[in-house]
């Protein structure tokens, strides 16, 4: 008489030669941990859970390695475009005295980038009304608004990019000087 098999047992039978290198198996254990972190620091900037949680999640890691990747995953998730005080919360648990100065380099960052793009967007409101100008468009009841034109969003694109080297660059920096 013919056995039935489960739906796991027909995949475990079909998968039983595969096995995950080590290189998987990092990859895995990062994506993991990657869910969780930023699913930690998200509640984190909702306010449904305190620095506390977080530093017990990060004590509850095994490894060095887990540690450092809980970071690289945290620094990660930073944009200049939005608040850093998450991000910042993760590296003060790791270590307290970088604190202040990484508060201090990431707000001169934010500072940066948000005058280059007031920079552009006054360059491109000027273009603009020229362009409008020209068509026969004119006046003091004229308004631009940078944000409907498709130059404004290359303009964000080109500062962005920028900033990216200059932010992936900070973050290589701060995790190098962790004492993890």
């Amino acid at each position: 008489m013919a056995e039935i098999k489960s739906s796991i047992e027909i995949a475990m039978e079909k998968t039983r030669h595969l096995i995950m290198s080590e290189e998987e198996k990092r990859e895995q254990k990062k994506r993991e941990l990657e869910g969780r972190v930023r699913g930690l620091l998200r509640r984190l900037k909702e306010r449904y859970i305190d620095k506390d949680d977080i530093r017990k999640e990060f004590e509850s890691l095994k490894s060095n390695d887990e540690k450092r990747m809980f970071v690289e995953v945290a620094l990660d998730t930073l944009n200049l475009a939005e608040g850093h005080e998450e991000v910042i919360s993760v590296i003060e648990i790791v270590d307290e005295k970088m604190r202040e100065k990484l508060d201090t380099e990431l707000k001169g960052m934010e500072r940066a980038f948000s005058e280059e793009l007031e920079k552009r967007e006054m360059i491109l409101k000027e273009r603009i009304r020229e362009k409008l100008n020209d068509i026969g468009i004119w006046g003091d009841a004229i308004s631009v608004n940078v944000n409907s034109w498709e130059e404004w969003e290359e303009a964000k694109r080109e500062v962005q990019g920028i900033f990216e080297k200059r932010l992936k660059e900070w973050k290589e920096s701060v995790i190098s000087q962790l004492s993890l």
